[in-house]
């Protein structure tokens, strides 16, 4: 078994995790999702291949309380569940996370059973052999990119990451492109590339060439960062043809089935 062939399947079978479609006020579609688990049961699978791991996402695809994380969890063993508490739960029984007196992971009794819990903090996770190329296109995306078909846009992310194209990859769509309305999907344009790297722990590394390289190949453009609490502009970014933040240890990628409003 490679080491780092493992993806996370979180579940919080109290709350939907997948995205969620419905219309707004003004009639325009809107979606929301949850950006966070406080609480959630999970578990490590070997993917030591592209089977296994169309394989595991089919099955999450249909659970809308089920995500992915690409990451692994080196303190538990493979096909042990666990849970994954936020910072802020596990605060709530008295166990701080800079504390150097306590020993990872922890056993916390939930659901009237013991649990280790850890939480998708940056010590407690590993990069995954497995990661995706996350192309989101919105209302900031410059025309030119927004209408590159697969094909395209592909060869252009080799330019990117040179070798993209030689890898063996698994196309799945996004929450946003399974929705439909009135026959056409949400988000056609959008959607996961998944694909294996030698070397997990150069992911970091590789996350701040794409922001450089995407600079340099006149391929980023700006967009505005808002509050996360009030959704007002509080500065600028830039942006290029895949979502760089996917590449972080312990993130959430939604991949569960998504929930829709009758005429969705």
């Amino acid at each position: 078994m490679g080491a780092r062939d493992i993806m996370t399947v979180v579940r919080d079978p109290r709350h939907v995790l997948g995205k969620q479609f419905c219309f707004a006020e003004d009639g325009t579609i809107r979606k929301t999702s949850t950006v966070s688990i406080s609480i959630g049961e999970a578990v490590q699978h070997h993917v030591p291949d592209i089977a296994a791991l169309e394989k595991l996402l089919a099955a999450v695809s249909e659970d809308c309380h089920a995500a992915i994380i690409n990451s692994a969890f080196p303190l538990i063993q493979v096909g042990v569940p666990f849970l994954i508490f936020s910072e802020a739960e596990f605060a709530k029984r008295g166990i701080k996370r800079s504390d150097p007196s306590v020993t990872w992971p922890v056993t916390i009794q939930y659901g009237c059973k013991d649990w280790l819990a850890l939480g998708r903090f940056k010590e407690h996770t590993a990069p995954s052999s497995w990661q995706l190329l996350d192309r989101d296109v919105d209302e900031h995306t410059p025309q030119h990119f927004a209408d590159l078909d697969y094909a395209g846009w592909l060869t252009l992310v080799d330019k990117l990451l040179p070798g993209v194209m030689k890898c063996a990859r698994l196309r799945a769509h996004s929450s946003s492109a399974r929705v439909s309305y009135q026959g056409k999907p949400v988000g056609g344009g959008n959607g996961h590339t998944w694909f294996q790297v030698a070397d997990p722990d150069d992911i970091p590394r590789m996350r701040t060439a794409i922001k450089a390289r995407a600079l340099d190949l006149g391929m980023a453009w700006t967009k505005p960062r808002k509050s996360r609490t009030t959704g007002e502009v509080v500065g600028r970014g830039f942006a290029t043809i895949i979502d760089w933040t996917v590449f972080g240890s312990g993130r959430l990628v939604f991949t569960g089935k998504p929930g829709a409003h009758d005429a969705l």
